[in-house]
């Protein structure tokens, strides 16, 4: 099954499997390998890519009837390679039901999987909505979903996180995003060096600026000093009123890490990303006391299944008006979310 190792290959395995003949199965049922381990240069592993979708495509292309797989979750909502194929399923309509688990150790016990786990029936000859059940650890619920509802790039996998959503969007209709704020990957990076390690000082000098930098060796602290004159991208943010909100965090954590306030004079290297920059640092206090509610918290992991906390993960995270601050009073009473909607929320977030 080496095909498999590159999505243009895939074709091969399939060819050496029929030898030429035209071949076609009324049913596909599997659980095909969810991943490929890719060593670096120098021999250790440096990261999993997804191949699950390969073998699901393989199965959709020679199946007259139904395929039924079960799959990690996590193509509904991001995953190293899985745009196309995340487009292709929520668009096709023929997926007739879906049985998606939260956690995927209420199928695998003593296995962790980020982003769960689901099983589903797809059938060319069905072209309708897709009868969708969600599981978290208590609760299931079942209800007949339009998978691209919000689109292609990402399925709300919550059906109280989808009506949530729709009050957000009742109350403001095609709301801004809070992901307009948040900066792309690496946003002070200048071309050449992308976490700027080896350009670090120790102690500042009379050109040098506060960089924030992640490092596994607790002595090196939260930050070191860098010449400015090094930062090329977004040169202009040096010196402005900002925040910073780590990239990537646990891999069980659906949330992203503590935000701060980073004034006039700092950068940061890869490991975070910049919302802002604003006008002052009130406008900042203002912002951190949003990204530090519940229902903040809980839109974005209808998004973040996994360790990575790129920039789109905010895309369901409606703006406010930051002359002021918020708290999860505010924002309830704002989308007239009931009380069991927030007990949910606040069952998700603490």
């Amino acid at each position: 099954m080496s095909g498999y190792r590159l999505g243009k290959q895939s074709a091969v395995v399939l060819q050496r499997f029929k030898k030429g003949l035209t071949m076609k199965f009324d049913f596909c049922i599997g659980n095909p390998p969810y991943q490929e381990l890719v060593a670096n240069n120098s021999g250790s592993i440096s990261q999993a890519n997804p191949v699950y979708h390969y073998f699901v495509q393989q199965a959709i292309s020679i199946t007259t009837g139904s395929v039924c797989m079960i799959t990690p979750s996590l193509w509904m909502t991001s995953g190293t390679g899985l745009d196309e194929f995340r487009n292709f399923m929520l668009t096709k309509n023929h997926i007739s039901f879906m049985c998606d688990f939260e956690n995927a150790s209420d199928v695998f016990p003593n296995i962790s999987l980020a982003g769960g786990v689901s099983y589903f029936i797809y059938d060319d000859r069905v072209t309708a909505a897709t009868k969708y059940t969600y599981i978290d650890s208590i609760n299931a619920e079942t209800s007949v979903r339009d998978m691209a509802k919000h689109g292609t790039s990402f399925f709300i996998r919550d059906p109280k996180a989808d009506k949530i959503l729709e009050k957000i969007g009742a109350y403001e209709p095609n709301f801004e995003s809070f992901m307009g704020v948040v900066s792309t990957y690496s946003p002070f990076a200048n071309g050449k060096v992308g976490n700027y390690k080896q350009l670090f000082k120790s102690s500042p000098d009379k050109n040098s600026i506060k960089i924030y930098r992640f490092s596994r060796n607790k002595e090196d602290g939260k930050y070191a000093y860098i010449n400015r004159n090094e930062i090329i991208s977004h040169a202009d943010w040096i010196d402005k009123h900002k925040i910073m909100v780590s990239k990537a965090g646990e891999i069980s954590a659906r949330f992203n890490g503590l935000p701060f306030y980073a004034g006039p004079g700092t950068a940061c290297n890869e490991t975070y990303l910049v919302v802002g920059p604003f006008k002052d640092k009130k406008t900042c206090e203002n912002v951190l006391s949003y990204m530090n509610t519940n229902l903040y918290k809980y839109l974005i992991s209808q998004i973040k299944k996994s360790q990575n906390a790129a920039r789109n993960v905010y895309k369901f995270v409606p703006m406010q008006d930051f002359s002021t601050s918020w708290s999860d009073k505010d924002l309830y009473k704002k989308y007239k979310l009931t009380e069991e909607e927030i007990a949910y929320i606040e069952s998700k977030t603490n």
